[in-house]
């Protein structure tokens, strides 16, 4: 037997820190309601715990913003349905004044005086209606956004025949700047001509500016190509866009000389466009006094009428701008800088809905300097009244579409942070129950280990009886 090593009462002394220390942490974990209190408790679990917890507190944040969505959408909503019933009343009173039984001295004027008093307030509400400091009737407001522009698919028609040998390099070096201002999505195809439209491959549509630009690089004179077909190329670079692809579809027709080749009319192939919903932008010698350059002019002329587009001459001045110009008529209101409002409807960077604000001004809605006397003014009154009342019609109709997409979009982050808040429970949050067990087992092993360790350190006394 020795003493001077109680080893019983060093193994047991070690049971009984180690059942302290446990109960202490399982105190601490039925205490805090948690078990996770600290990093050591599972370090990888608190990693994904803050996390989720993050990802909670952005999506909380996302539904409180489509929630000041909605409340923007409903209080632009709300005034337009006042116009709506002003421009209601206007045309009742046009109608009213259209009868030859009113009176153009007497009547007619009290008539007048109504309808200034409704579209004096009609742009009070334009200009007044706002949300939190946001003008949500009155137009653009400067500086709003940063500008965007849309996507665009365009076609280069190029002539490479004997006349333009002169023009040709001015040409290559200006295209440059027209593939440096593409918006990003945007992409260009090639289709070169000469005395036949077969003869040089087309290049498909493309985005990539280095690409384009070691096209146009390459492309040289065709030596055997006397005569211009550059209708028969248009009509041809018009099967060349994709049905999927980008909304707006653009052709550059560059030539020096008119189409006397293919037989085709510049009518003809303008109704092509216009069917196909493409802009027409033609380059070529915009002001020239020769009698075939005039005739291209003409040509162009003809083929633009329409489409929204232009003329440009050869050095390409302005095309750049001309042909990813941001204007209305091209643009999807969404890609319009001037008229939208971001709503930041999730955790991450891009979870976004595009709001818009509406122009309801009397001088937008065309309402501003109508007349209901004499009679004929009453009937083109009534006129820019009916279009006014389809201009908000509209805007309410988009307006209802964005708030039921808001209220669909804060229903499902309001689903997503539940069950986050679940799946982040489960890592931090502690079972009572299970804990409590533990609790009781960490707090009988305690008393036992204390009790045993009063047993061991009487051990070394049974030393004595061997002495005595």
């Amino acid at each position: 037997m020795r003493i001077s090593h109680n080893i019983m009462a060093i193994n047991t002394h070690w049971q009984f820190t180690v059942n302290s220390k446990n109960k202490s942490k399982s105190t601490e974990r039925l205490s805090s309601g948690l078990a996770l209190n600290r990093a050591g408790d599972d370090p990888s679990g608190l990693a994904v715990s803050e996390k989720m917890r993050a990802l909670l507190l952005g999506l909380e944040q996302a539904s409180r913003n489509t929630g000041d969505g909605i409340s923007l959408v409903q209080t632009q909503e709300g005034a337009m349905q006042e116009i709506h019933n002003m421009l209601g009343r206007m045309r009742e009173l046009t109608v009213q004044a259209m009868s030859d039984t009113y009176d153009s001295e007497v009547d007619r004027p009290a008539i007048q005086a109504e309808m200034e008093v409704l579209k004096a307030e009609i742009a009070d509400i334009a200009e007044q209606t706002e949300f939190n400091g946001v003008k949500l009737l009155s137009g653009p407001s400067e500086g709003q956004l940063v500008s965007r522009r849309a996507p665009a698919d365009v076609i280069i028609v190029m002539d490479i025949s004997i006349s333009m040998g002169t023009e040709l390099g001015a040409v290559k070096a200006n295209l440059g700047a027209l593939f440096d201002s593409m918006p990003e999505g945007s992409r260009i195809g090639f289709k070169f001509f000469a005395n036949h439209t077969d003869n040089i491959p087309n290049t498909p549509l493309s985005g990539n500016k280095a690409d384009l630009q070691a096209i146009i690089n390459a492309v040289e004179i065709d030596v055997m190509g006397a005569t211009e077909n550059g209708l028969a190329a248009i009509q041809e670079a018009i099967g060349m866009f994709e049905p999927d692809g980008a909304k707006f579809r653009k052709i550059i027709y560059i030539a020096d000389e008119p189409d006397d080749y293919s037989g085709l009319s510049p009518s003809d192939i303008n109704e092509e466009l216009l069917t196909n919903g493409i802009q027409f932008l033609g380059c070529g010698p915009k002001d020239s006094v020769i009698d075939r350059e005039q005739q291209a002019i003409t040509e162009m002329e003809a083929l633009v009428a329409g489409t929204g587009g232009d003329i440009f001459d050869l050095t390409l001045s302005g095309l750049s701008d001309g042909t990813f110009a941001e204007t209305e008529e091209y643009l999807e209101y969404e890609e319009d800088p001037d008229d939208t409002l971001i709503v930041q409807s999730g955790s991450n960077e891009g979870d976004i809905i595009w709001l818009r604000t509406y122009d309801c001004r009397p001088e937008t809605l065309g309402i501003a300097d109508i007349e209901i006397d004499p009679r004929d003014k009453a009937g083109q009154a009534l006129e820019a009244i009916n279009k006014a009342i389809d201009t908000i019609s509209a805007y309410r109709a988009d307006a209802g579409a964005k708030q039921n997409q808001l209220e669909q979009r804060q229903k499902n982050l309001d689903s997503t942070a539940i069950n986050i808040a679940d799946a982040e429970s489960k890592l931090r949050d502690i079972d009572m129950a299970e804990e409590m067990t533990q609790y009781y087992t960490y707090s009988v092993l305690s008393q036992a280990s204390t009790a045993i360790l009063a047993q061991a350190n009487g051990m070394p006394q049974s030393v004595l009886n061997l002495i005595g």
